[in-house]
């Protein structure tokens, strides 16, 4: 599995246990509005989202993920760069 299947399938889970909805129905495509998720139910998420990547999302960059799709390429690039070794001079 790839590490973009891997940050899904984590955020699958997250979004089933924080919203109540069916983890298969969450696909890439899914917007957050669509899953019923209102100002302060993303905002919760995004607490979630972070404790459990450890990363830290700005509201104001969390406000602008508007699909799973959206934020798992965001959390890729967030973890990504975290974990990129420095090059030594």
């Amino acid at each position: 599995m790839n590490e973009k299947r891997e940050l899904l399938a984590r955020l699958q889970q997250i979004i089933s246990e924080q919203l109540g909805v069916r983890q298969e129905e969450v696909t890439e495509k899914s917007a957050w509005a669509h899953m019923g998720a209102d100002s302060l139910d993303r905002l919760e998420m995004s607490r979630v989202i972070e404790d459990a990547f450890k990363v830290d999302i700005p509201h104001h960059i969390g406000e602008r993920l508007n699909t799973v799709g959206e934020t798992v390429d965001h959390l890729f690039t967030l973890i990504a760069a975290r974990n990129a070794i420095p090059i030594s001079e």
